[in-house]
């Protein structure tokens, strides 16, 4: 009997323990599961506060446009967009293409979130750099939708403050631009637009800008925070096509024997060099077209000695930043 007995409680044991460690594997009640971020900016009618995760970016695809023999650029910017295009229509021309048309909506020190409420209240409070000849003219009192309905444009090009380009928050109000924008190609039948990104570069390693302290006067943390940014923001939305990366070119050329002197100011390009390398960057990533043949350089820079070796400099740069556009390439010229 003893036995009998003794062998139904080893059974019941037995159930107890099983039936427990089934039980103690189960998800707790207590745990939380966390939503997918959305990586899709234009999925809310207002303004996202939330960022989606940072991954490796692969390179844009480069080279959208049609070759149909004109090109036309509209850029909706500041200083530093007045820095990128200020050679665009010499070198265009150089690589052969007929008509060149070139804007440049200016407000210095611009921002998206003044871009945004320009747009939102078609204010006129931009001066319109304009260029269909090889010199450019100002106009005063225009505003992007003046610019943007005057003609039928290959590629509009946006880009963020300096100061604030390496700073994800800051890109907030994009997705509210970029709507707008399809308003006004929709009503004006720009329907073959391209959206662009121009990302900007750091500042120079000493430079004195107000803003410098954001990134610690670091040009390399700068720099990298740019890259990120753009990354997260930009790569990641379907609106816009195509990145310039002249952060990328400007920081290329950096590790050649020009060395950190590609600025005037510590923030603004060079006359000669700095732009020169930014307008060979732009032409490279919007067409697609070789630039190894490209002969213009900036006058002032024809009458240096070392005029071959800084255009070659130039040159290198702005292809390897298109062909490795989050990545700085160590120049053979150094």
């Amino acid at each position: 009997m003893k036995r009998i007995v003794l062998l139904a409680f080893t059974m019941l044991l037995s159930c107890a323990l099983l039936f427990g460690c089934q039980s103690s594997s189960a998800p707790s009640d207590n745990s939380t599961t966390q939503p997918p971020v959305s990586t899709d900016l234009l999925s809310e009618t207002t303004a996202d506060t939330s960022m989606p995760p940072e991954t490796e970016a692969p390179p844009p695809d480069y080279g959208t446009w049609d070759d149909d023999g004109a090109l036309k650029i509209l850029m909706i910017g500041n200083s530093f967009s007045d820095d990128t295009i200020e050679y665009a229509y010499q070198i265009a021309t150089d690589l052969g293409i007929e008509q060149v048309v070139l804007g440049n909506l200016y407000i210095g020190g611009c921002n998206l979130n003044t871009h945004y409420a320009n747009v939102r209240r078609d204010a006129h409070t931009y001066i319109y750099r304009y260029n269909n000849s090889g010199k450019w003219t100002n106009r005063e009192n225009f505003s992007i939708k003046d610019a943007l309905i005057s003609d039928n444009w290959d590629f509009i090009s946006l880009q963020q403050s300096s100061g604030v380009s390496g700073q994800t928050e800051s890109y907030n109000s994009l997705p509210n631009i970029i709507s707008e924008l399809q308003k006004l190609c929709a009503e004006s039948k720009n329907t073959s637009v391209s959206l662009v990104w121009n990302m900007t570069w750091a500042y120079q390693g000493d430079s004195t800008h107000a803003e410098f302290y954001k990134y610690q006067n670091d040009q390399m943390v700068m720099y990298e925070a740019i890259v990120s940014a753009v990354k997260k923001v930009i790569v990641t939305n379907d609106a816009i096509s195509i990145v310039i990366p002249n952060g990328t070119s400007i920081q290329n050329a950096r590790t050649s024997f020009l060395g950190d002197t590609l600025t005037r100011d510590g923030y603004h390009l060079s006359i000669n060099t700095g732009r020169y390398v930014a307008a060979l960057t732009m032409m490279h990533a919007l067409t697609g077209m070789p630039i190894d043949s490209v002969t213009f350089i900036p006058p002032a820079l024809a009458s240096n000695a070392q005029a071959e070796r800084i255009r070659d400099v130039c040159i290198e740069s702005a292809k390897n930043a298109v062909t490795a556009p989050y990545t700085v390439t160590q120049s053979q010229h150094s």
